[in-house]
């Protein structure tokens, strides 16, 4: 069997041509969450000299968690506002917990 690696890393990193040249690695990945100094081509044109595939992580409206939130006694806030009809059950670390939301007020369950 062989194992093969699409890369995320920071596009900015000094070791990025031995990643490329490593036979394992078939691709970078570049997550758009990730901080860029000078805007996203930069990036991608730094990434694509390696002559590797390179995968675009777009998060688009991803929902997240923002900050600690221990529920179920607490608010949870959310990286954007949400509308739904209330009571739902809300799910969090990977499926193992799960909670009542009793109401919704924008980002704050």
């Amino acid at each position: 069997m062989t194992i093969q690696a699409i890369v995320t890393a920071p596009p900015y990193a000094p070791y990025l041509d031995e990643i490329a040249a490593h036979p394992a690695v078939c691709g970078f990945r570049l997550n758009t969450v990730m901080p860029l100094r000078n805007g996203p081509s930069e990036a991608l044109e730094r990434l694509q000299a390696f002559d590797q595939p390179l995968w675009v992580d777009l998060k688009g409206r991803q929902l997240r968690v923002l900050g600690a939130a221990i529920p179920p006694y607490t608010e949870v806030r959310l990286s954007h506002p949400v509308r739904v009809e209330t009571p739902v059950d809300a799910f969090f670390s990977d499926g193992k917990e799960c909670v009542r939301v009793a109401a919704v007020d924008g980002d704050r369950l």
